[in-house]
């Protein structure tokens, strides 16, 4: 970068443009102290003046979370994050005999699937389950979908889509709607990135990611699933230390059965079974993401770190919510 002038070294640093909130910000040459907003193209100085000395000590400063929550709640355009957008953010309730037998199910056979193959697994789902299944996908790699095929035919596909999602995973979903014959449900949430953003600020998923994975999965997941009895997942113990003890059969907290055949797998094993059944490929996953989520949340990771180190980094959080 080439400047007029020498850096200021007294420069401030802020963390949010005080118009628009964002936090694409650049050093701007119009003076020493000057930031040019990328998100409203505004340019602005923030300098130091000095300090007053005031009769009583102030109040702790606020979090920059809290700040920039607060200036916008004064311009009138941000909502509390702890609310979600109005309209359905649980799943419908089981009919009473089903929750019942679900349980009656888990109670017998938790501990004899806990280590059972994939293809054990997803045939002891297409025969117990009491009612509909739905295979949720994540399109990271499309192994459910495939075993899911083979083993249950008569379930659904689920597909969460996010709004934020990479372009490649998105193809990836348009390809598996291609080749498999299931139903593919899309799941959405309740607002689109536009309206979320003129809701609650923009970059949510910066300032409190809990809240935008909330709205923006756990709530739209769980909607979607009302009409299911079971549901199937990708987890695999390998994934990391809060999977570590993953059970294969469980009821999640409506009383629906979750299923996940793959807890035993590795990273290789899964890798594996791409290759030898020629599976559709997410292109990002030969590219240094093991584990994808959202585009604004997932980085690369390094060779032998932890597969799932991409997912939030920087933020003190390791899980979504849909399995927690």
């Amino acid at each position: 970068m080439s400047f007029r002038r020498a850096p200021n070294p007294n420069r401030n640093h802020p963390l949010h443009c005080p118009w628009c909130a964002g936090e694409d910000l650049l050093p701007n040459t119009e003076d020493d102290f000057a930031w040019l907003c990328r998100d409203c193209t505004r340019v602005f100085s923030v300098r130091y003046h000095g300090q007053d000395a005031p009769a009583r000590r102030p109040a702790p400063a606020l979090s920059t979370s809290a700040a920039i929550q607060l200036s916008l709640s004064r311009r009138g355009h941000l909502n509390d994050p702890a609310v979600s957008p109005a309209g359905p953010t649980a799943t419908g309730d089981l009919p009473g005999a089903v929750r019942e037998e679900n349980a009656r199910l888990v109670e017998k056979h938790a501990d004899e699937l806990y280590d059972a193959p994939a293809d054990v697994i997803l045939a002891w789902a297409r025969e117990h389950v009491p009612g509909r299944l739905a295979v949720t996908l994540s399109m990271e790699n499309t192994v459910l979908a495939e075993l899911a095929a083979r083993h249950t035919p008569d379930a659904d596909l689920l597909f969460l889509d996010t709004g934020y999602h990479f372009e490649e995973t998105l193809a990836v979903a348009r390809d598996v709607d291609r080749r498999y014959p299931q139903t593919l449900v899309t799941a959405t949430p309740t607002l689109t990135r536009a309206e979320q953003d003129a809701a609650y600020g923009p970059g949510l998923y910066r300032r409190d990611p809990a809240a935008c994975c909330r709205m923006r999965k756990v709530e739209p997941l769980a909607v979607h699933l009302t009409p299911y009895a079971g549901w199937v997942t990708g987890l695999r113990r390998a994934d990391g230390p809060t999977r570590a003890h993953a059970p294969a059969l469980s009821l999640d907290a409506t009383g629906r059965l979750k299923i996940s055949p793959l807890v035993t797998w590795s990273l290789a094993d899964t890798e594996a079974f791409i290759a030898d059944h020629d599976l559709i490929r997410h292109p990002l996953t030969t590219q240094g993401y093991p584990s994808i989520g959202c585009a604004t949340c997932t980085l690369p990771v390094a060779d032998g770190e932890d597969p799932r180190a991409g997912r939030w980094a920087g933020q003190n959080k390791t899980e979504c919510g849909l399995h927690s």
